[in-house]
């Protein structure tokens, strides 16, 4: 029992997430505390706790300091204060007492429109707008709107953004088909790759390349671990080579020299990339490397 109770306030959570108002998410002690309050309250009254996070999001944006237009409904499910024993500032306060009232009020409504025919209309449009509730226009199409957060927080499917425009259950059943459907196709596909990008940071290959892409012809030598000839690398490539081939004879590694260019070390892989080798420089003072004589620096 415990742990259906806390599966089902984690649904609530991420159903909380799923109808958020605005792109930035609620913060998890806020979600966490609406999602407890509408399990605890829904459960025990009798009420589906995705109602009441429907009718919160509908009513407040879930947001704890609504107050309505004549100042008389308040908190995060505009509770009627006329008809709560909490004042409007105790609402504000509390979305505990906030959750606990509206429950209240949707179990004493279910129970008076318990032989409507028209039940799920008739109690939630009490809520809204008292007894004598509205069957038509924008205030009778209430229970819809609070029927399609409920939804899209049960579902966790990203339509809630047209609920406030909702018309008929047959549109409300087409956007839950559609949205499926949309979800279903992308959970189906395979993970987008990243594009090709030039690789950051130390220890990473020199280039970094997306798999699907076709390799060059001189990419494909490397592949197969055989020597490459000039013609086969890229032509901006060609004089940086033979830099690279004469520096590295120069330092008595050969057998290194006529290799593939990706089989070098990466510190090597950059070098080739620079422009050429460096000219050796002339030392301004002191003693020559190759003789050994003394010689001045250039004159003032």
């Amino acid at each position: 029992m415990f742990e259906s109770y806390v599966i089902l306030v984690l649904e609530l959570m991420m159903g909380v997430q799923a109808i958020r108002p605005g792109s930035a998410p609620i913060p998890p002690r806020r979600a966490a505390l609406y999602a407890q309050a509408a399990a605890y309250h829904g459960l025990r009254r009798g009420i589906d706790p995705f109602e009441l996070l429907g009718l919160a999001r509908n009513e407040s944006d879930f947001n704890d300091r609504t107050v309505g237009p004549d100042g008389l409904d308040c908190g995060v499910t505009q509770v009627r204060v006329t008809y709560s024993r909490y004042s409007c500032e105790q609402l504000q306060r509390s979305a505990w007492l906030a959750f606990q009232e509206a429950a209240r009020e949707l179990q004493a409504h279910g129970k008076s429109c318990r032989n409507h025919p028209d039940y799920d209309r008739c109690r939630l449009n009490r809520y809204n707008s008292g007894v004598r509730y509205a069957q038509r226009g924008f205030h009778g199409r209430y229970y819809l709107r609070i029927a399609c957060f409920a939804e899209a927080a049960r579902r966790r499917l990203p339509f809630h953004k047209h609920c406030r425009r909702i018309r008929s259950a047959e549109e409300l059943a087409r956007w839950i088909r559609e949205a499926s459907s949309t979800s279903r196709q992308a959970q189906l596909a395979p993970p987008a790759l990243a594009a090709s990008r030039p690789a950051r940071g130390r220890g990473t290959a020199l280039f970094v390349s997306a798999p699907w892409q076709p390799l060059p012809a001189w990419a494909d030598a490397d592949r197969n671990r055989e020597p490459m000839s000039d013609r086969a690398l890229p032509p901006a490539w060609r004089g940086r080579r033979r830099a690279l081939e004469g520096r590295r004879a120069s330092q008595g590694l050969r057998h290194h020299a006529q290799g593939p260019l990706h089989l070098l070390s990466r510190s090597t892989q950059r070098l080739a990339l620079r422009a050429g080798p460096r000219k050796a420089r002339r030392p301004r003072c002191g003693h020559d490397a190759a003789d050994g004589s003394h010689h001045a620096g250039p004159g003032p």
